[in-house]
């Protein structure tokens, strides 16, 4: 299971969410905008040409596939002069799976850097946090229904301690044991579920930390991270991993770019 390697793009939305079995070519995702409601007075009649009618105006979002891959070749002089290949095979093809993972999760924390909304300052604060999540809830309107719909923050390494640091979010988790204070591990904050990801994109001088909803993003899959069985070449092994996969903002509203210069 390679979504441990993952943070952000594990809370994307993904083939079995989107009732697909595989990403193909290009997938389209339809987008439903939302409709307008009339009020007509009781006396108003309600032939169907005198009726209000709106035009459709339906679009879709293209998803396209990445194909990502790592391979090694190891002369048969290797294999014998190791005293415990299987476990050094077994350690490559591990760190296979593991970095194709780590890939595709840095390729979707680089969609922050596309979204159309953000705040920004030096450090995470309080302040700032509470202006994204206004600016979230503002834009997703009821698709972001607090206390039923957990928001996603993933964060920098170089923001854990000014996240921690916020009082507010601190001192209401100072007792317990599964607290901050005790484990070191902050999972929760006003209603987000929360990590810290080294793989957020750096751009124009700004940590793109992200907070999103699930229908913000997609994942979409030809081929999970996978391990081909080792293939003999001569006097070689060769060992191989590959993945297709695309990755894709949905609804920009869902998400807020978190920026800090730190």
């Amino acid at each position: 299971d390679t979504s441990e390697e993952m943070s952000t793009a594990n809370q994307f939305m993904q083939n079995s969410d989107l009732d697909v079995d595989k990403l193909g070519n290009t997938l389209y995702i339809r987008k439903v905008s939302a409709k307008n409601v009339v009020k007509p007075g009781n006396t108003v009649e309600m032939d169907a040409d005198l009726l209000t009618w709106e035009t459709d105006t339906e679009t879709a979002v293209s998803v396209t596939p990445t194909f990502y891959y790592s391979a090694v070749s190891l002369s048969e002089q290797v294999k014998q002069r190791l005293m415990a290949y299987p476990k050094f095979e077994a350690a490559i093809r591990k760190q296979f799976l593991r970095h194709i993972a780590e890939q595709i999760d840095l390729d979707a924390g680089g969609l922050g850097d596309g979204l159309s909304n953000f705040v920004s300052d030096v450090n995470l604060n309080a302040a700032l946090l509470r202006n994204a999540l206004g600016t979230l809830r503002t834009n997703a309107q009821r698709e972001y229904n607090t206390g039923k719909v957990s928001a996603v923050l993933r964060i920098h390494p170089s923001q854990q301690q000014h996240l921690y640091g916020i009082p507010e979010i601190n001192n209401a988790e100072m007792r317990g044991e599964g607290a901050p204070n005790a484990t070191g591990i902050l999972v929760k904050a006003w209603g987000c579920d929360v990590a810290v990801t080294g793989n957020i994109e750096s751009s124009g001088g700004n940590r793109q930390n992200l907070l999103f909803i699930k229908p913000a993003f997609a994942l979409v899959y030809n081929q999970e991270p996978m391990l081909e069985p080792p293939q003999r070449n001569g006097l070689a092994t060769l060992l191989i991993a590959f993945a297709d996969a695309g990755i894709a903002e949905i609804y920009d509203e869902y998400g807020v770019s978190v920026r800090t210069t730190a």
